[in-house]
């Protein structure tokens, strides 16, 4: 999907990198409006109807969305995920060692 929203000039909003411009330009925030919503619509037609449940609140933000389901698939992948997985993943496991 990161990929995706690249290739489509929308990652960078789904990010966070860019944000919405200032009330004084109100002609390019009306641009990264429509680019806002392009790449919230994009993400919520990826999802399948259990998981658009998690972005309810957020569906208009493509940021939010991104960091909510980022959290969620974090969270439901947990309990099946081995550790060597997780040790590459989450910076906290790197200080661990197994016994």
């Amino acid at each position: 999907m990161k990929a995706f929203l690249r290739t489509k000039g929308l990652w960078t909003i789904v990010s966070g990198a860019e944000k919405r411009p200032d009330d004084s330009q109100a002609d390019l925030q009306a641009k990264w409006d429509l680019r806002a919503n392009k790449a919230a619509g994009q993400l919520y037609l990826s999802l399948s109807t259990e998981q658009r449940t998690h972005i309810d609140a957020v569906q208009d933000h493509p940021a939010q969305i991104w960091s909510t389901l980022d959290l969620s698939s974090l969270w439901q992948t947990l309990g099946t995920a081995t550790v060597p997985f997780w040790m590459e993943r989450l910076p906290l496991w790197s200080n661990l060692r197994l016994q």
